[in-house]
């Protein structure tokens, strides 16, 4: 387990079920595993290189590290595409479902408490973390 904030961030993608009159969408995911913080895009795309440029600047910390989270085979050329935006970060390896995905992130960060971090939230076990990495440099 990662023990600072950006050591190890999980990214995945999900294809999002169809609505009517509507092209196919994905969301794309991002977690950080020490902090639980997240950041959610929807695209219409499953291979949007652009999520992965914006990651770097979503984040209030670093990235050092990603972890493909999906087992698609459709989704591999999108690995490469992973690893491009990787190497140029040097990192290792407005519709209605946008304001509901914007609402369940701030929610999911903010809001709510997670029994494995202790009860606190993922925005708490962030500042926690940062704080607890200062007092131990």
């Amino acid at each position: 387990m990662a023990e600072k904030p950006g050591e190890l961030v999980h990214v995945g993608v999900f294809f999002l079920p169809r609505l009517p009159d509507r092209p196919d969408e994905y969301m794309h995911v991002a977690v950080d595993e020490c902090s639980r913080e997240a950041v959610v895009a929807i695209s219409n795309r499953a291979d949007d290189e652009s999520f992965l440029s914006n990651l770097v600047n979503q984040f209030s910390f670093p990235i050092k590290a990603i972890q493909q989270c999906w087992p698609d085979a459709i989704l591999e050329h999108f690995f490469v595409d992973v690893m491009k935006a990787c190497s140029d970060f040097n990192i290792s390896p407005g519709s209605l479902r946008e304001a509901y995905i914007d609402a369940y992130v701030r929610h999911y960060n903010n809001s709510r408490t997670v029994p494995a971090l202790q009860r606190r939230k993922p925005v708490q076990q962030l500042n926690y973390n940062i704080e607890r990495t200062r007092k131990a440099s």
